[in-house]
């Protein structure tokens, strides 16, 4: 799967979370730390983690051989979710 199916696959993980704003920027001829970023907003922490959790999820699902980093508890109003070529914030 390339870097834009799953920036696609974050955003309607996001959308079934009921994410607000979001947004899908493509990065690759402007950025050398990632070629996609997706940003989304929650209204609370309890919404923001289960928009996290789900995107985990669903491209863990998609792609057993994807790595990621988290960075920001739910509670702080944001999380990071780092895949390399994808950035969801």
């Amino acid at each position: 799967m390339d870097g834009l199916e799953l920036a696609r696959l974050a955003v309607s993980a996001a959308e079934d979370k009921k994410a607000e704003d979001i947004v899908l920027l493509d990065l690759r001829n402007i950025s050398g730390v990632a070629d996609y970023f997706v940003i989304c907003s929650g209204n609370v922490s309890r919404q923001i983690d289960a928009i996290a959790d789900n995107i985990q999820e669903m491209l863990k699902a998609e792609d057993k051989t994807i790595k990621r980093r988290v960075e920001g508890p739910g509670d702080s109003g944001w999380v990071l979710l780092d895949y390399g070529d994808l950035v969801v914030h």
